[in-house]
């Protein structure tokens, strides 16, 4: 798609007055800074790509409590959240934490909806973007891999069930038991689904390139990309 034209997709409301809403989220650890940091960038320049800048990401900073970071470079609204519990062993607690925290302070509207990416993978193309600003009639619009997980690295909800769904997390039992993020919200979004509750486009891809396990953090830890 034309950058021009997916750019002007960012900055057209639905009929009902709400948006759509990138909202990255970044831990920017000390450990291996510089690769982390180049993760990031790769994901920035392959936004810019698509003709989506820093006007245009939502950026919620999880490790470091203060900016400005290299983050403002790259984006108009960076959030520095204190949620983060480092004692967990469980993060995607924190990073549940961290978007609740996130939507709030941005001030979204309930039915606006909110693109939430791993800011550190990135698209190979557009192909999601554009699924998403092609069906803004849902609550939500996800990928479900094994035995109902959710891709949580990238999916697309409305703020009004995205509260729901972080208000509606057992973290003493995700914690204990080590119930990760993607079965906790698959969980919610099959049941909702199910129930009839909440309107949900399942996908078959992302198209996105992702820095997973050990290699989120440290070079050379395999296995270092999968593709959704």
């Amino acid at each position: 798609m034309n950058k021009k034209i997916l750019a002007l997709l960012f900055c057209v409301t639905m009929n009902c007055g709400a948006a759509v809403k990138i909202l990255l989220t970044a831990a920017l650890s000390d450990l291996h800074f510089d690769f982390r940091k180049q993760q990031y960038l790769e994901s920035f320049a392959a936004f810019n790509n698509y003709g989506i800048g820093p006007a245009d990401l939502y950026i919620v900073e999880s490790l470091k409590k203060q900016g400005p970071t290299f983050l403002e470079e790259y984006s108009d609204h960076v959030y520095y959240t204190h949620v983060n519990n480092p004692h967990l062993r469980n993060q995607g607690i924190n990073e549940a934490k961290a978007v609740l925290d996130a939507v709030t302070h941005f001030n979204f509207e309930p039915d606006d909806m909110v693109i939430k990416l791993t800011g550190r993978h990135k698209f190979a193309t557009d192909y999601f973007l554009q699924k998403v600003h092609a069906n803004l009639g849902y609550d939500a619009i996800v990928k479900i891999v094994y035995n109902g997980n959710m891709v949580s690295a990238a999916f697309a909800m409305k703020v009004k069930y995205l509260i729901e769904l972080s208000n509606s997390l057992d973290y003493n039992r995700m914690e204990h038991n080590f119930v990760n993020l993607e079965e906790a919200m698959g969980n919610y979004i099959l049941t909702k689904h199910h129930q009839g509750a909440l309107n949900v486009l399942f996908i078959d891809k992302l198209d996105m390139h992702a820095q997973i396990y050990g290699s989120t953090t440290a070079p050379g830890c395999s296995p270092e990309l999968i593709i959704w």
